[in-house]
């Protein structure tokens, strides 16, 4: 009798053991760093066909550039979804102009192979009142950020 618990505890040993070792791995295949390089103001922002959009009457556009690299082992797909920005305990998601910005750096889909880098400008439509906001990141729980 004593030969078959032992027997059950290293069985059960062994599952916790694989099970902790697969999370491990599993939580570095998708890793991601990012840095925010700059955060810029304006009244208005540039499309990509040359055309002046301007913020909405008492607000004014933020423009976050921001660079993200793959750290994991697995491809990723960064979104402008992963980022918002806090103003005094309030969030706003990304503004549409996002996807139009005549920016070198302008928001396109990508994927990001290991140790793969991208720059993303991300324009975001804050109160004109608002001096103090910062970017948050709404990156999945799936994915671990560095």
């Amino acid at each position: 009798m004593k030969k078959g618990f032992v027997i059950i505890g290293v069985i059960v040993v062994a599952a916790i053991l694989a099970v902790g070792l697969f999370s491990g791995s599993e939580a570095e295949s998708k890793k991601v760093k990012y840095e925010v390089e700059s955060m810029t103001e304006s009244s208005y922002v540039i499309s990509s066909n040359n055309y002046a959009s301007h913020a909405d009457a008492g607000y004014k556009f933020v423009t976050a550039r921001i660079v993200i690299t793959n750290l994991g082992t697995e491809s990723i797909s960064p979104s402008a979804f992963w980022f918002k920005i806090d103003c005094n305990g309030v969030t706003y998601s990304y503004d549409i102009n996002t996807y139009s910005l005549a920016s070198e750096y302008r928001y396109v889909s990508v994927n990001l192979e290991k140790d793969a880098s991208v720059k993303m400008d991300i324009v975001f439509q804050i109160p004109a009142s608002s001096t103090g906001y910062s970017l948050v990141n709404y990156i999945p729980s799936y994915i671990k950020v560095a």
